[in-house]
């Protein structure tokens, strides 16, 4: 069923079918749906409680701290005190599975690993609450693959990369901007020079790219830098050697199942659909970016968390210089 969600203003969420028809009323900020699709988690801030309910509106468990998510399978809930002190692992009738010091930070379901941070150092755990590796410093990345941490340590400013044995592969300084996903290639932007620096995991330079790091290609293959002067996504490839390939507008992101991507022109307030070669597909009105960056206009963060593709694919939102919200579809492409 499809259900349409409404966060009221007296701190409750209400739930409706997709012909308008209110269902339930839950207790608490709307946090979100299991992969299921069969419960629906509130936060209220009045007594730092998640509650995890069913869609008829019955109350299946209260858990003390802050909702951080589902594990991949909807069995687990992922809860932490917000004060860094500890993070909880929760079955469905809210029993307690594992407890964890610090923080939560990241949740890998392939690799069955669980990051938090506390008291100046980042810890890897597996699921069952067994520390592994500690590592001096705040979690910001890991890699796809889970073989690589970045951490950045306030003794020297710098970014540090890890295995995940602990092992420390490189120190580079600059603000970190993104990592590949087999972790052996490292983004960061020095300041002093005004460009994006390209590392391997060893933390040689491999390359200065001037523009904004949009991120990697979903193979991993190439990086996309906006050139604010071309007005341009361009392509470049691990070794920073320029490609062929330049998509008008900014780059936002890319499709969740096939293989297309989303630019806006920024100061046409456009939005174009291209493949990954390149080809250009088709254009909207409207842009893919708050109107806060572009208009000036205050922008409700919920909405700007959902603008671009779809979950399903199926559509693209856009947003327009008034802020009113358009609903694309993306079946004829």
């Amino acid at each position: 069923m499809d259900y349409i969600v409404y966060a009221d203003s007296d701190a409750s969420t209400r739930l409706y079918d997709s012909t308008g028809h209110e269902l339930s009323t839950f207790r608490g900020d709307f946090q979100g749906f299991s992969p299921d699709g069969q419960q629906l988690v509130t936060f209220s801030y009045d007594d730092a409680t998640t509650r995890l309910y069913d869609t008829n509106g019955n109350r299946l468990a209260s858990l003390p701290g802050r909702f951080r998510g589902f594990s991949h399978d909807g069995q687990w809930l992922i809860v932490d005190t917000g004060d860094d002190s500890s993070t909880q692992f929760y079955d469905q009738s809210g029993q307690e599975i594992a407890t964890f010091e610090g923080g939560f930070r990241y949740f890998s379901e392939h690799q069955q690993r669980l990051i938090t941070y506390s008291r100046l150092n980042t810890r890897l755990y597996d699921t069952n609450g067994n520390p592994l590796v500690s590592f001096p410093g705040e979690f910001t990345h890991l890699s796809e693959t889970g073989t690589r941490l970045v951490i950045y340590s306030y003794d020297d400013l710098a970014y540090r990369v890890y295995d995940s044995t602990g092992s420390q592969l490189a120190s580079i300084q600059g603000a970190f901007k993104g990592l590949s996903h087999d972790g052996q290639r490292l983004v960061s932007y020095a300041y002093d020079e005004a460009t994006n620096q390209l590392y391997d995991s060893t933390g040689k330079k491999l390359a200065n790219l001037d523009g904004e790091f949009r991120g990697f290609t979903d193979d991993g293959q190439q990086l996309l830098i906006y050139s604010p002067q071309e007005r341009s996504t361009l392509f470049y490839d691990l070794n920073g050697n320029l490609q062929d390939i330049r998509l008008k507008g900014r780059f936002s992101e890319f499709h969740p199942q096939d293989d297309l991507l989303v630019t806006t022109l920024m100061d046409q307030d456009i939005s174009r659909v291209y493949d990954q070669l390149g080809n250009f597909l088709a254009e909207f009105p409207g842009s893919v970016f708050d109107t806060q960056e572009q208009f000036g206009h205050e922008l409700d963060a919920q909405i700007d968390e959902v603008l671009g593709f779809t979950p399903d694919g199926k559509h693209l939102l856009t947003i327009d210089q008034d802020g009113v919200v358009h609903l694309w579809p993306l079946n004829y492409l």
